[in-house]
């Protein structure tokens, strides 16, 4: 523990399954519309701290909305409840947006998959590493275009109430809290709430928490496992909905 540390931080994940090409785009096309608008409300308006950081995060084949916020101004249940705030806000968010601005999302995003590999061991690298994980999805960029020109912005708000929004019913959620040394011991315990910002909600009791490397290590013991990824194929993105 360093005492002179002022800054405290949340790290939250929601996992949201085994990557498939439709499950992805809805993934990627979510993030791309609620990074800038997370960043503008928990960053510049709410001035909670200066680093907030919304993405996508693939581990061993599985997908997850990662959201980070460090703050010297709001220890971590504080920032909790105010990301929180975010996420059941947002999907009110989704259901009024301009179709063009929507549609400006996903043609960035089908450009930069359509874009050619700049040099071999681009290609190589993106190749081994579908080899690696087993998943032996080389045209993984052009399934997801086919995937992102199909969508709605009423299917991205369907998939963050299934999967993102608080209460949602195929939400997985991990939070590490850091909190700051005695320097950091001003930071506010309570989250205030804009004016003009998201409506607080109640948050929900953690089904188990840990703090400790044991206890860490007790909870990967005991969490069950994702299937071993598997070559995609248009039979199982039909039903990744319902994993």
């Amino acid at each position: 523990e360093n005492a002179d540390e002022p800054n405290h931080a949340l790290d939250m994940t929601l996992q949201i399954g085994v990557s498939r090409p439709r499950q992805d785009a809805l993934l990627a096309l979510a993030v791309a519309i609620a990074e800038p608008r997370a960043f503008q409300q928990l960053r510049t308006t709410e001035q909670l701290g200066y680093l907030v950081a919304t993405m996508v995060r693939s581990v061993h084949g599985v997908r997850h909305l990662r959201i980070v916020v460090q703050s010297k101004t709001a220890q971590p249940g504080a920032l909790e409840a105010r990301v929180e705030a975010f996420l059941a806000s947002f999907a009110a968010v989704l259901d009024a947006l301009p179709e063009a601005e929507f549609e400006k999302f996903r043609s960035s995003l089908i450009d930069v998959r359509l874009q050619k590999d700049r040099s071999l061991s681009e290609e190589t690298g993106r190749d081994w590493s579908e080899i690696a994980l087993g998943t032996l999805c080389f045209d993984r960029n052009a399934k997801e275009v086919e995937a992102l020109r199909t969508l709605t912005c009423a299917d991205v708000a369907t998939f963050w109430r299934r999967y993102v929004q608080p209460g949602a019913p195929m939400r997985r959620r991990l939070v590490v809290a850091m909190r700051g040394g005695t320097a950091g011991a001003g930071a506010a315990e309570v989250a205030s709430v804009p004016d003009d910002g998201p409506a607080a909600v109640a948050l929900a009791e953690p089904v188990r928490v840990m703090k400790s490397p044991e206890d860490a290590l007790a909870f990967k013991r005991s969490a069950m496992l994702k299937p071993v990824p598997q070559p995609w194929d248009d039979e199982q993105d039909a039903g990744s909905d319902a994993e």
